[in-house]
């Protein structure tokens, strides 16, 4: 059986590596949306649903938390995947600061490696949503 496409929503403020990502991740079959700021990223989730939430934990205008922290409040099935620069939030502490956030993964982490968790708790998420 086929899977669903995932739902996928990256905040990201580097524009080169929010379309990196999201070019392969589209090229998968995955529906993909991109936003640069923190505000975007809850504007968006406001509107719409998310199997998996890609958030740069060091955005340049504002902790991208604050978009974990709308998630887990108003999209509580949204996994949340958060990146992080070396040393920042390595010991764990971001599973205590959002309550959805499924994985953490360095910046420098190869695609295959995001890819691999998109896709592990996407198709969870996707899993149990129901039919269009």
């Amino acid at each position: 059986m086929k899977q669903k496409p995932i739902r996928l929503l990256i905040v990201e403020s580097d524009p080169s590596l929010a379309s990196f990502w999201a070019r392969h991740l589209s090229a998968l079959g995955h529906s993909v949306e991109v936003c640069a700021s923190a505000c975007d990223g809850i504007a968006w989730l406001s509107r719409h649903p998310a199997d998996v939430l890609v958030l740069d934990a060091e955005l340049e205008e504002a902790s991208g938390l604050a978009v974990a922290d709308y998630a887990a409040v108003a999209r509580p099935e949204t996994r949340v995947i958060v990146v992080t620069s070396a040393g920042v939030l390595s010991d764990g502490s971001i599973f205590s600061l959002s309550t959805n956030t499924c994985a953490q993964v360095s910046a420098g982490a190869r695609l295959d490696d995001l890819v691999a968790l998109v896709e592990h708790h996407g198709n969870r998420a996707s899993a149990s949503r129901p039919l269009p």
